[in-house]
C-alpha cells in the first residue's frame, strides 16, 4: 500500500471506532471534544480492570489513537504523516508541529490520567494549533 492508502486505513479505523463504541457510550460519538472525553474515561475504566492486560490494550492503541488524531485534525487542520524517526504515524498540524496520538493513548493506558487524551486534545486545539509553541500564531491556524 502507498502512503495515501495507509492514511485512508487510519481514517477508516477512526470512523469504525465511533461505530464500534457507540453501543456502550452514553454520548453520541463523533469527532469532537465530548467524544474524546468519553474515550478518556473509557481508557480509565478499562485500565483499572484486573482482566484487562497489556495484550488487550495494544489493539486499542491504534483504534483510539486513530480516532484521537482524526478528531484533532478535523478541528485544527493538518495531516497524517509517517515518521521514520519515531517509526509511527503522527499528526502534523498547520503550524508544522506534530504529535503521535497512538503513543498518547498508549501512555494513558500505562500511566493513567496524568497522560489524559482529553488534556492532549485540549492542548493541541487551544494552544499548539494556535501557534502557542511559536512566537507568533499563524493567521487562521484554527477556525472556530
Amino acid at each position: 500500500m502507498n502512503e495515501e492508502e495507509l492514511i485512508e486505513v487510519i481514517r477508516q479505523r477512526a470512523a469504525q471506532a465511533i461505530v464500534d463504541f457507540s453501543d456502550i457510550s452514553d454520548v453520541k460519538l463523533g469527532f469532537d471534544r465530548e467524544s474524546v472525553a468519553w474515550f478518556d474515561s473509557y481508557i480509565e475504566r478499562m485500565r483499572n480492570r484486573t482482566d484487562f492486560d497489556d495484550g488487550t490494550w495494544r489493539g486499542l492503541f491504534h483504534t483510539i489513537g486513530a480516532f484521537l488524531g482524526e478528531s484533532i485534525l478535523r478541528k485544527a487542520g493538518g495531516s497524517w504523516r509517517w515518521s521514520e524517526k519515531r517509526q509511527c504515524w503522527v499528526i502534523v498540524l498547520l503550524t508544522g508541529d506534530w504529535s503521535s496520538p497512538m503513543t498518547k493513548v498508549e501512555n494513558q493506558f500505562k500511566n493513567g490520567p496524568e497522560d489524559s487524551i482529553l488534556s492532549f486534545y485540549d492542548v493541541a486545539i487551544d494552544f499548539v494549533a494556535r501557534g502557542g509553541l511559536h512566537d507568533q500564531a499563524p493567521p487562521s491556524a484554527v477556525s472556530d
